[in-house]
């Protein structure tokens, strides 16, 4: 039997792209085949992604709205807390 929910998943989230969400970021796009929608505060990072073929989101709400799984890299609990406040599930 096949896990429909591993195959089934098209498009990753990535929100955070400091130190070392971007480079991680960057692996999910160049090496696991799906669509990766990312975002940050900061544009640089978003430019260098796009150039790597990753998507820019235009808010936290925008990516989560778009993805199948997300991935967090951010710098506290309280960070993490905030950015679930500011989408409503």
């Amino acid at each position: 039997m096949t896990d429909t929910k591993t195959t089934d998943t098209r498009t990753l989230g990535f929100i955070g792209l400091g130190v070392m969400g971007e480079p991680i970021c960057r692996n999910l796009v160049r090496k696991s085949g799906k669509r990766v929608v990312a975002f940050d505060l900061s544009a640089e990072p978003l430019q260098r992604l796009r150039a790597d073929g990753a998507e820019v989101a235009a808010s936290v709400a925008d990516v989560i709205k778009q993805s199948d799984v997300l991935f967090l890299c951010l710098p506290s609990a309280g960070t993490c807390a905030r950015c679930s406040k500011a989408t409503a599930f």
